[in-house]
């Protein structure tokens, strides 16, 4: 009797020290468990207060990308707020280049490299106001003095004191291809048309019979008819 009940106090005790056992291994376990995991929230919410950059290896920065596009270049797209002019004569680089409406000559001249040596610089208003589709031509000091001559000669065209823009009417019956040339818009091989024009069908009526002439339509002509006449 005695022996059966000291066995079971024995089987007893060692019940209780395996469960004693297995409380602190579930005790430690979670215990570790939480600490990883509160370690991995306070991980996450540094992150999250430092940016991605924290996530990033050494030595790597992050950027936001950059857009190298603007709106110069969407007028540029779309044509709006450029002009097309034609520099020739004495420049350094004769061309068509594409400025900024509302350009004056003397950057269109810039843009073509600037004047050359025989260039008679003054003979132009370099001042004037570009208009798209114009031609500006630089003389040299001998066709100055020859368009100054003409000027003279023809009342349809001024010169001006300073050997400046045209400030008079061009006469479309009587003018020469360099005087029909300084109308906005109006290139050699324009004014050649209207000059070949007036020789086979004879003088002008009126100013609107310009628009007969190839190449010279409504939009041309709203541009000169207030510097023309016949």
């Amino acid at each position: 009797m005695k022996k059966e009940t000291a066995r079971m106090i024995k089987t007893a005790a060692a019940g209780i020290v395996m469960l004693a056992a297995v409380i602190c291994y579930n005790v430690e376990w979670k215990g570790s468990g939480d600490t990883a995991q509160f370690h991995l929230t306070a991980l996450q919410e540094e992150t999250a207060e430092e940016g991605t950059d924290a996530l990033a290896p050494a030595g790597v920065e992050n950027h936001s990308p950059e857009y190298a596009g603007n709106t110069g270049d969407s007028e540029r797209d779309n044509g709006a707020g450029r002009i097309f002019v034609h520099v020739c004569g004495e420049v350094a680089a004769p061309g068509v280049y594409e400025m900024k409406e509302g350009s004056r000559i003397y950057q269109a001249v810039e843009m073509a490299g600037g004047l050359t040596e025989n260039a008679a610089g003054d003979f132009l208003n370099m001042a004037g106001k570009l208009e798209d589709g114009m031609k500006v031509q630089i003389p040299d000091r001998e066709e100055a003095v020859q368009w100054s001559r003409e000027a003279a000669a023809y009342p349809g065209i001024s010169a001006g004191a300073d050997g400046g823009a045209v400030t008079s009417k061009i006469n479309l019956n009587t003018a020469v291809k360099e005087q029909l040339m300084t109308l906005k818009g109006i290139g050699e091989a324009r004014a050649e048309a209207i000059i070949a024009y007036r020789q086979e069908y004879g003088p002008f009526a009126r100013i609107e019979d310009i628009m007969e002439v190839p190449g010279i339509k409504e939009a041309a002509f709203q541009k000169i008819k207030e510097d023309i006449t016949v």
